[in-house]
């Protein structure tokens, strides 16, 4: 990382390697590559940076896709980086990161120009929930001391292919097939908000149905937290095309009230017996979208034994619009929940090729009571994609989770390390290089 006299970044070079394990089945070349490893120092203002990234087969357990691929290990490491030439310089970490933190107008390290940049309005929320979110005192027991470690994180919204259809029924409902699964982020949810707000209708009068394969011609499935943009805009406009049709042909007024939209819709599936109205959306080339974040880890750790407890989490994001809130803060919860466990728990434990950890009693999960208390704001307002003006979330929260418990525990103790998850054993070696664990 280079830096020049008065602070600011002028250069990073990246070589990364990758693990993939054995086999070459679904091993995540391209968003590894193109998307974890491409999103080196991307919440700043870099003009030269030079990324180098390989995935080398090893004789171990095969690799896959999980959230974000490749972004949380390439944003730990960058982040780290960024944290410590920020106290070369003596520099305060958050003071050095918002000179450097890339703004509205600015293009991205890999080129990348933006609709909008929302760094600062994020930046400054952050301030004021830090200020706002008081912490209990230290234990009177152990050698306590905490500290505070920021992590700053851009990431582009994707979008793909989809299409949808809307099929009235004869008693008074309206079906909504679509070619994805929920598979537990609330798409189902999504299509009825969408529908239940377009007709002005109770969601009760909504049923959404897995269309069998060769319904449709094409969607891009659930992966890379696309189905909200690929989708919302194509049920958007599979409803507005009902809506135009009951109005023009079946005497739909436009101040209709919900029980006169149930009468065109009956009427719609006795005149139409069974047909549907299908809406495609094309997203794969959209808008340069991103959502700005923010992420800040307290911390407490105890000198004479490493043992760190993460305090809490704080969180702000830079949002569109939120067909679901319910989903969108679950989203959020639960990719910060993520990030904590790969910070502080979570190890495979790979020796010589073997897994070492290999039930869910040696691999540690978060559980409930892990958790931290999470703290997040929203920055409401941004400029989305389509009629329903959204961004992504799926992946959004996870990914600067690690690096902020990282330099939190630098900030508390000076003990910088480059290895996760953060355990009180790598702390206490760390502090106590003369004593054996």
């Amino acid at each position: 990382l280079g830096v020049d006299e008065n602070g600011r970044i002028t250069a990073l070079d990246v070589r990364a390697l990758f693990n993939g394990g054995a086999y070459g089945g679904f091993k995540p070349v391209t968003t590894v590559h193109l998307g974890g490893v491409a999103e080196a120092g991307s919440p700043y203002r870099i003009p030269a940076v030079r990324v180098h990234s390989e995935i080398a087969y090893t004789n171990t357990v095969p690799r896959g896709h999980v959230r974000s691929p490749g972004s949380p290990q390439m944003h730990f490491a960058v982040e780290s980086m960024i944290d410590m030439a920020a106290r070369a310089l003596q520099m305060d970490p958050l003071a050095f990161r918002e000179l450097n933190m890339l703004r509205d107008g600015d293009a991205s390290p890999m080129g990348e120009h933006y609709l909008e940049v929302r760094s600062e309005p994020v930046v400054a929320a952050a301030k004021k929930l830090l200020v706002e979110t008081p912490l209990p005192p230290l234990p009177a027991e152990g050698d306590w001391v905490r500290g505070v470690g920021y992590s700053f994180y851009q990431r582009p919204t994707h979008g793909g292919v989809t299409e949808v259809g809307v099929e009235p029924t004869a008693d008074g409902r309206l079906i909504l097939h679509v070619p994805f699964p929920d598979q537990g982020a609330g798409q189902q949810t999504l299509g009825r908000n969408i529908l239940s707000r377009l007709f002005g209708v109770p969601h009760e009068w909504i049923e959404v149905r897995q269309a069998e394969p060769e319904v449709f011609k094409m969607d891009s499935g659930c992966g890379g937290s696309r189905v909200t943009v690929t989708a919302s805009e194509a049920i958007h406009q599979a409803g507005r095309r009902l809506l135009t049709e009951l109005r023009s042909k079946f005497g739909l007024p436009e101040q209709a009230e919900a029980e006169q939209v149930r009468a065109a819709w009956a009427a719609f599936a006795r005149t139409r017996r069974g047909e549907w109205v299908k809406a495609e959306n094309d997203a794969t080339h959209i808008d340069h979208v991103t959502s700005y974040s923010v992420t800040i880890a307290r911390v407490r750790v105890d000198r004479e034994t490493g043992q760190v407890v993460v305090e809490d989490l704080l969180g702000v994001y830079d949002v569109a619009n939120i067909i679901n809130p319910t989903s969108h803060w679950v989203q959020l919860e639960g990719g910060a929940v993520f990030g904590f466990g790969q910070a502080v728990l979570e190890d495979l434990g790979i020796e010589e090729g073997q897994v070492t950890r290999a039930n869910l009693g040696d691999y540690k999960l978060p559980a409930v009571t892990d958790v931290p208390p999470l703290h997040f704001m929203l920055v409401p307002g941004g400029r989305g994609i389509g009629a329903e003006n959204v961004k992504a979330v799926g992946e959004l929260s996870n990914v600067s989770v690690m690096a902020a418990v990282a330099n939190a525990v630098a900030d508390a103790v000076g003990v910088r390390l480059c290895e996760l998850p953060v355990t009180a054993e790598r702390v206490f070696r760390a502090l106590h290089p003369e004593k054996e664990v």
